[in-house]
């Protein structure tokens, strides 16, 4: 019986081993693409939901804010009316109370008009504005790492590290679409805040007569 040297025995064990090996390889390479291909699907998504959002909005935005000061401009109306209707009354009919009371209200509505005009509404303008703007840079992120993606697989570069780059895109284009929905959201109530306050001062009026 021919003895099989231990150096012939290492040798045989690491030729057995070396397509374990490839396959070992293979399926971490495979891990990889499957995790870049999922964190790329993730990026188009959250950017696709952003983009919608700003680009079904974008018209609306504007014609929102005007419809809402349009109610405003309407609750104006209707106390500076009954202001001058009151004020027309004879002296001694005259409804001293109940006019403190309609330029009171007409006051207050001035300053809080004023006041977000002032603050608010040049935030909420600011927030979607920007927000769009970065869903723009975002785009042309994206454009750029899918157009390099094949390059950088073939290259043997870090594929972490393109991972990583889709997921922070996805985050960056997810935060800029939480964004625009909350301007979206505070304009909203804007406009139903405002159509309150619209009845309300047709109500009080009404109360009066």
């Amino acid at each position: 019986m021919r003895h099989v040297t231990l150096g012939a025995l290492i040798a045989i064990v690491a030729l057995l081993a070396m397509p374990l090996a490839g396959r070992a390889e293979d399926d971490a390479l495979l891990k990889q693409y499957t995790a870049v291909g999922a964190a790329r699907a993730r990026a188009e998504l959250a950017l696709q939901r952003a983009r919608t959002l700003v680009d079904e909005n974008r018209s609306g935005w504007a014609g929102g804010w005007q419809l809402a000061e349009l109610a405003r401009g309407k609750t104006y109306r209707v106390l500076e009316t009954a202001i001058a209707r009151e004020e027309s009354r004879d002296e001694n009919v005259r409804r001293t109370t109940f006019l403190d009371s309609l330029h009171d209200r007409l006051n207050s509505l001035h300053d809080e008009t004023d006041a977000f005009a002032a603050k608010r509404r040049i935030e909420l303008d600011n927030t979607y504005r920007m927000a769009g703007e970065t869903i723009e840079k975002c785009s042309r992120v994206m454009e750029a790492l899918t157009a390099m993606e094949t390059q950088w697989k073939e290259s043997g570069m870090d594929l972490a590290t393109l991972q990583a780059a889709y997921e922070s895109l996805a985050k960056r284009a997810g935060e800029a679409g939480e964004n625009a929905q909350g301007a979206i959201t505070a304009l909203k109530e804007r406009q139903t805040n405002l159509d309150a306050d619209l009845e309300a001062a047709k109500r009080f009026v009404a109360e009066q007569k």
